[in-house]
């Protein structure tokens, strides 16, 4: 569950940063658009359905273009600086009484700060990853490359351990219980590009290391006395396009 959640995570942050905007601009849009009197339903159905911010230009360029006011003897809508009312053929005074509409634009500008806080984001993360990249690189004498999974799933269930991936650079570690003080487990694995290695720790502190690219039931053993705690690490480096079956005793 908590792998599915991490692989969500993502898209969540991006359906969150799509509502947020988007939510602030069609609030702004009702208000401004019921306070000069027009369909302000309408107008927040084209304001956020008609992509690329092409709604917003249309509404300010027909919709703020004129203002209605309500017939001070039918209550009818009718344009400002209407001389008659087209409903009733009442005369409308010159200078109405109805205020002028005050816009606000604070809406309007947190709907635009956050849109592009999303971006600002996200290019401070990859230039922070990029420095710190560079630092490492020039302390160490070596590049570093933090850990990465794309696409990453993740089945841990019963005695099989899977995992695949799109992408991968990461460790992977899953905690079993030795049932006798001599077992062996089975992997299977395939990828495309890359290497997959397998370190066993066992209770007794023992250490053993296997290369398991592209292997096909290859048997791996494990000791330790019965019931014992052994920790499995599956490594990828550079891997494209992977998938790996372990079945456990």
């Amino acid at each position: 569950m908590s792998n599915l959640f991490m692989i969500l995570l993502p898209f969540l942050l991006i359906l969150l940063f799509a509502c947020v905007p988007l939510t602030l601009l069609g609030i702004w849009t009702y208000r401004d658009a019921k306070q000069r009197g027009q369909n302000a339903a309408l107008w927040v159905l084209v304001v956020l359905l008609v992509p690329n911010l092409i709604g917003l230009l249309i509404y300010f360029l027909v919709g703020r273009k004129e203002i209605t006011i309500p017939c001070e003897y039918c209550h009818q809508g009718i344009k400002q600086g209407s001389q008659y009312c087209q409903h009733c053929g009442a005369a409308i005074p010159a200078e109405p009484s109805h205020p002028q509409p005050k816009s606000s634009y604070k809406l309007l500008i947190a709907a635009a700060v956050t849109l592009v806080l999303p971006f600002i984001f996200f290019i401070v993360i990859a230039f922070g990853g990029f420095v710190t990249n560079s630092i490492l690189s020039n302390s160490t004498g070596s590049a570093f490359q933090p850990g990465y999974s794309i696409g990453m799933l993740e089945n841990n269930i019963g005695s099989t351990w899977e995992i695949r991936f799109a992408k991968a650079n990461d460790s992977y570690f899953k905690y079993i219980h030795c049932p006798e003080s001599e077992s062996t487990l089975q992997v299977t694995s395939n990828v495309k590009a890359g290497t997959l290695s397998l370190t066993v720790l066992c209770a007794d502190g023992s250490e053993e290391g296997y290369d398991i690219t592209n292997t096909e039931n290859l048997s791996v053993p494990i000791t330790g006395e019965p019931g014992s705690s052994v920790k499995l690490i599956i490594h990828a480096k550079e891997a494209q396009d992977g998938s790996i079956q372990v079945l456990c005793p």
